[in-house]
């Protein structure tokens, strides 16, 4: 769509580019052709000084000026998501254009995602219940005041979307100071009588399309939009929470995904280690890096309560989650253009019966606490690296014993997943060695053997050379500079220093620890 600024400029430019051409068809003489030639160029002059004064002021106004940057490029790469025109899918052999049934077919499928994904899930062999318990109990939480509820909105991302009660973020700050009060009020009382509120617990569901055939209910991918109230409620409890594992150190130090002073970073830091390490003391190291399909989906409600109580979750605290968790349901919305007007639908709510809420503020925590345990069962085994889902079993040893001992260790993490209702995807789930020696190390039988691998966007290769990186960094790179140089274009130096800085200059820190 055209800016006004554009549309004003065009217009005037136009008239007097006609102007111009009128007098030189008219004349044909040489100096009103230059008078038109000049005409020309002070038009693209004046387009690209405006278009640099509108998107340097559009960052400058903006509260979030690195996203106000990618809206920029993101137009410039014209990616600009758009209201779908006309959506259609393929439903029991048939081509389906109807708003309705699109929806209501593929809010069965993406409620229905853990069902399937669990469905050729073996029995599990051991008691999932074996995690020790810790012996430090949080009965109740502590009620939340009202500066605690103001800085929770206040530090909230200010964005426009909305979940089906149609109160952005954005609203809500607006309104920050009527709403503190009585708000508060609510939370405590939920906190108080255990309660989740059931008017919290409804998640609207667009689909994004991943790629491949637009026809096929599998190629999208379900993004959830939970109520704005819901997450100012599970930051407070999400503080509550982690205080409480933070005092008794009940978090392992093998997962680095949602802890505070843990990132990719230092998982990259501690597998890295673990490698250089034992390949200096001249042992042999081979890595498995297991793919874990839908996990987030799958978990069990009740398991998720008996881990929590195991931590000391009890009472009170425990009921809590047990209300939160239960009694969840989604609708899928989808928006379609024609003749110019928007037309919504909405599918009718379905319950969804297992996961973590996804969208929500605790899903990622309570994922992290549920795989709390997988060090207490596979210590004996193997070395456990843990980045949320990204996890990865490391070994050393001398060759002669090291396929016995990289068998049972694999044995035992496939049984702790079957008892624990997660499902792990054979045919992503791969084998590396590292060294001079590596060929030497055994293939395990039924695990793909790599020579490289991509973990947490850093490819690691068995002779630690790190080459086959930098030649996808280096693509990387080269497309981050073609649109530093379009910034720059339509915006000023600073602007295209911010892009440089979020394009480029991330990329080649990213990983500079190992």
């Amino acid at each position: 769509m055209q800016k006004p600024w554009e549309l004003i400029l065009h217009v005037y430019c136009v008239l007097y580019n006609t102007q111009k051409l009128l007098v030189y068809e008219k004349t044909n003489n040489e100096e009103d052709k230059r008078n038109l030639a000049k005409a020309k160029k002070e038009y693209d002059l004046r387009l690209r000084k405006l278009r640099q004064e509108a998107s340097a002021s559009f960052i400058n106004r903006a509260e979030n000026k690195s996203k106000a940057l990618w809206k920029i490029i993101n137009d410039e790469r014209q990616t600009k998501n758009v209201i779908q025109q006309t959506l259609k899918l393929e439903i029991d052999g048939h081509v389906e254009d109807n708003p309705y049934k699109i929806a209501k077919h593929m809010n069965h499928f993406f409620t229905s995602i853990a069902e399937r994904t669990l469905k050729n899930n073996p029995k599990p062999s051991i008691d999932p219940h074996t995690t020790s318990d810790t012996g430090h109990d949080l009965h109740n939480y502590q009620h939340a005041s009202q500066i605690e509820i103001q800085n929770i909105i206040k530090n909230l991302k200010q964005k426009t979307s909305a979940a089906t009660d149609n109160i952005s973020t954005k609203i809500l700050k607006h309104c920050k100071e009527s709403l503190t009060i009585p708000l508060t009020s609510i939370i405590n009382k939920s906190l108080s009588q255990g309660q989740f509120p059931s008017a919290l617990k409804l998640a609207k569901v667009y689909p994004k399309h991943k790629k491949g055939s637009k026809t096929e209910v599998g190629n999208y991918r379900p993004i959830s939009i939970l109520p704005t109230f819901s997450k100012i409620l599970e930051k407070v409890v999400l503080r509550r929470l982690l205080d409480h594992c933070e005092k008794f150190n009940l978090l392992t130090e093998r997962q680095h995904g949602f802890i505070k002073g843990k990132s990719t970073m230092t998982a990259l830091t501690d597998f890295a280690d673990y490698i250089i390490d034992n390949l200096e003391e001249g042992k042999h190291v081979t890595s498995f890096f297991l793919d874990l399909s839908k996990a987030f989906d799958c978990l069990s409600h009740d398991l998720i309560l008996h881990k929590l109580d195991k931590l000391g979750i009890k009472s009170t605290a425990k009921m809590w989650f047990k209300s939160y968790l239960k009694d969840r349901k989604q609708i899928v919305e989808i928006k379609q253009a024609t003749s110019g007007i928007t037309a919504i639908t909405r599918s009718r709510p379905l319950p969804i019966n297992r996961g973590v809420p996804q969208g929500s503020v605790l899903g990622p925590v309570l994922f992290i606490l549920f795989t709390n345990d997988i060090p207490e069962h596979l210590d004996k085994f193997c070395t456990v690296s843990m980045y949320a889902d990204d996890t990865t079993l490391l070994l050393s040893g001398q060759k002669d014993n090291l396929d016995i001992r990289s068998f049972t260790a694999l044995n035992m993490a496939y049984q702790y997943c079957h008892s624990n209702d997660l499902v792990v995807n054979p045919d992503k789930t791969s084998q590396v060695a590292f060294g001079r020696r590596c060929d030497e190390v055994p293939t395990i039988p039924d695990v793909e053997r790599n020579t490289q691998a991509k973990y947490l966007g850093v490819i690691v290769d068995e002779g630690f050379t790190w080459s086959q990186h930098v030649d996808n960094l280096l693509s990387k790179l080269n497309s981050s500079l073609y649109m530093i140089k379009r910034t720059k274009c339509i915006s000023d130096i600073s602007t295209a220093k911010i892009a440089y800085h979020s394009l480029f200059e991330t990329h080649i820190r990213y990983g500079l620890m190992i």
